[in-house]
């Protein structure tokens, strides 16, 4: 079959949650989804920066390159060819 272009979890909060965090991995992708109560967690937008934080300090330390990073690699290198031409 084809592959998606993009996955994105989504969860349901039952009465007196405050915060779910769904975790879902497609075709070497790792997606997580936050879903919060505004008035118990009215900066959750700080978590998701801080998980990337986090992520991107396992990353350097077990020397992983995202694919983000090599595509943009790659696509300054096009462009550079391109300038060249």
């Amino acid at each position: 079959g084809a592959r998606l272009e993009g996955v994105f979890p989504v969860s349901l909060m039952p009465n007196g949650q405050a915060l779910n965090i769904t975790l879902l991995s497609y075709a070497d992708n790792f997606t997580f989804s936050y879903t919060a109560c505004r008035a118990s967690l009215p900066s959750i937008q700080k978590l998701a920066l801080y998980t990337g934080d986090a992520l991107e300090e396992l990353e350097q330390a077990f020397g992983i390159k995202r694919k983000t990073a090599a595509l943009e690699d790659e696509m300054s290198k096009a462009t550079t060819m391109q300038a060249t031409l």
